[in-house]
């Protein structure tokens, strides 16, 4: 990289300097020796930060690029990508993108994969142990989803959406990571916001995380209580409170 290089031709530059200031007698060996040490960990700390800077730099300019390239109409940040494209390699901090017709998926100007929007079957959201106890251990590892499979301890909860969709006569999971119910929410509400554009109407999955063997007034006031943190919104609620009423 051009920039790495002349960074170092800097650091060189620099450190020639000190040396000649040394041979010319104006400071001790000793006091030249420990202010070169720290003088080259400060300067190389700096090199690493600009690099670092540089290369963000970079990336944020390709992930501009690929944007335009694909004629977004809307593009957001999509928590982590674990599953479900070529790229088995987990990613971080990828971006949704939204054309006239596909979710494209990308991280800077790597596209990792897309979903057409008319073709998505179902949109689960759930937390770590309701997936993992959806997808099994065995079809877990089958799938090569490890980041499921491995035993975590965990500070703060994870949220995952999975996107079931088609292609052909084949089915597709496409699962993301998210580390806040915030966020998990967010994307939820942006890829049915896009799928109710190309007026496709895909079935809430799971149900409302409550038991039935709880009595329906119990099971209306979890139902308000997920409203109330934002997992379900107001039509939702409306909905699902309708068809417990109904079986009273």
């Amino acid at each position: 990289m051009i920039y790495l290089f002349l960074l170092t031709l800097i650091l060189l530059l620099f450190l020639l300097t000190l040396f000649f200031r040394f041979d010319a007698g104006s400071i001790s060996e000793e006091k030249f020796e420990s202010n070169s040490c720290i003088a080259i960990i400060v300067f190389i700390s700096i090199i690493i930060v600009i690099i670092s800077v540089i290369e963000k730099k970079e990336k944020s300019e390709e992930e501009r690029k690929k944007i335009r390239e694909l004629g977004s109409e809307k593009n957001y940040l999509f928590g982590k990508y674990l599953y479900g494209f070529k790229e088995n390699q987990s990613k971080e901090l990828i971006r949704c993108v939204e054309t006239d017709t596909d979710f494209v998926f990308i991280e800077g100007g790597t596209e990792l994969g897309r979903i057409p929007a008319n073709s998505i079957k179902k949109i689960w959201v759930e937390d770590r142990s309701r997936i993992t106890s959806r997808f099994t251990a065995t079809r877990i590892v089958t799938l090569g989803i490890f980041a499921l499979a491995a035993k975590k301890k965990e500070t703060t909860p994870s949220y995952y959406i999975t996107v079931e969709w088609e292609t052909g006569n084949m089915s597709n999971n496409t699962i993301f990571e998210f580390s806040s119910l915030e966020a998990v929410n967010s994307a939820n509400n942006n890829l049915r916001q896009k799928i109710d554009k190309v007026s496709k109407e895909i079935p809430d999955e799971p149900a409302p995380l409550v038991s039935s063997g709880d009595d329906i007034p119990g099971q209306i006031e979890k139902l308000f209580d997920m409203k109330d943190k934002g997992i379900l919104t107001e039509e939702e609620f409306n909905k699902k409170k309708k068809e417990l009423l109904d079986k009273m």
